[in-house]
């Protein structure tokens, strides 16, 4: 059966989940440098992974740690809000796509907060799954009256990766969304 569902309020990301990803974004950047034997230059990085190595350095241990217990702490809501259920279908987007350009870090105030409230807000499904494993796929199903595609996630609870790829196989060959692509691609 079908039912009705929504990510519980608790697995929603707040300010915490800044920290678990800027920090990945440092560590990288650091690994690479290291591997290089140099500092970025300048002109090696964006405003965008620039400010978010600097929240990530202004993070204490404590900030860490607390950001860690509540993605445990939403995973585990998810999981308690799955119970009984093989998968959950969503909208991939809360929106339209908007148009080129209006989700980059420029056009939301060179604000890392308003970037985020930003991204969230349109695509709020695709955090959720992350932070609590689940595998997930995001899917074309249609075209919108404007002519852009529409899509549907499906995710499942942690370890189900093959139920995740074979509903999305067969929600493919449903949709059967390929002539949908290919005029598409054909307008001018």
């Amino acid at each position: 059966p079908v039912l009705p569902w929504a990510y519980p309020p608790e697995a929603m990301p707040g300010p915490w989940f800044d920290a678990l990803w800027t920090v990945d974004v440092l560590h990288h950047v650091e690994a690479r440098a290291e591997a290089l034997g140099r500092r970025p230059r300048e002109d090696e990085l964006e405003p965008f992974t620039r400010a978010m190595l600097d929240h990530a350095r202004g993070l204490s241990a404590l900030d860490l740690l607390r950001a860690r217990r509540e993605m445990t702490r939403a995973s585990h809501a998810i999981g308690r809000a799955m119970e009984g259920l093989d998968a959950v279908l969503t909208p991939a987007l809360a929106e339209d796509p908007p148009p080129l350009g209006t989700l980059t870090f420029e056009a939301n105030g060179r604000s890392l907060a308003d970037w985020n409230a930003r991204g969230f807000a349109f695509a709020p499904h695709a955090a959720p799954a992350n932070l609590a494993g689940q595998p997930a796929a995001v899917l074309p199903v249609g075209v919108g009256p404007a002519g852009l595609p529409l899509a549907v996630q499906v995710a499942a609870r942690p370890g189900d990766d093959l139920l995740v790829l074979r509903l999305s196989a067969a929600i493919e060959e449903a949709v059967g969304f390929a002539p949908c692509l290919r005029a598409m691609q054909a307008r001018p």
